[in-house]
């Protein structure tokens, strides 16, 4: 049957730009997914959670899902029709993963997002823009919000960055 049955949707801007055309969705739910969440974990990548709180964070592709008791939050959206879309899709999904929970291990695992400046450590630190970006420091920023990846800097890929590399792929990059 499902954990969830009904959800509503409201927009907003970021606080930070009032103006954006890039919004955020808050999707009120009809029932408390707390238990659900280490489910969730459990078949996600790469997400940081935190059973105290509780909430359940990660990223897929361009939109950033956080899961709360009774709120799922999806970022970078530019319209209702989307929102609507993908609010469909993530409720599906938990009750899917609500249904099969006893066929899932539940994970209380979080993945801990490597630090800017501990990326940066490891980068050639050219600031040749090969990649796209003006300097490595928006290139590390830009590998710990997962938004590119190391095959993006050309200079990586040189024998006298390997043990670079080999440290930046056990960070979970």
């Amino acid at each position: 049957m499902g954990l969830i049955t009904d959800f509503s949707i409201e927009l907003s801007t970021p606080e930070c730009d009032l103006e954006s055309a890039i919004y955020r969705a808050s999707v009120s739910i009809d029932a408390d997914i707390s238990e659900a969440l280490p489910y969730v974990n459990a078949t996600v990548e790469k997400a940081e959670f935190i059973p105290s709180v509780p909430v359940l964070v990660w990223t897929e592709g361009s939109h950033k899902y956080a899961l709360r008791p009774r709120e799922v939050a999806i970022s970078n959206i530019t319209e209702m029709k989307e929102a609507q879309q993908l609010a469909s899709q993530i409720v599906a999904r938990i009750n899917s993963i609500w249904d099969r929970k006893s066929e899932i291990e539940p994970s209380y695992e979080s993945y801990e997002r490597p630090k800017v400046l501990d990326i940066l450590k490891l980068l050639p630190r050219t600031n040749c823009r090969e990649c796209g970006l003006a300097t490595c420091m928006a290139f590390a920023d830009s590998l710990a919000k997962d938004k590119q990846s190391l095959e993006d800097c050309p200079a990586l890929s040189g024998a006298e960055c390997v043990q670079q590399l080999d440290a930046l792929r056990e960070m979970g990059l």
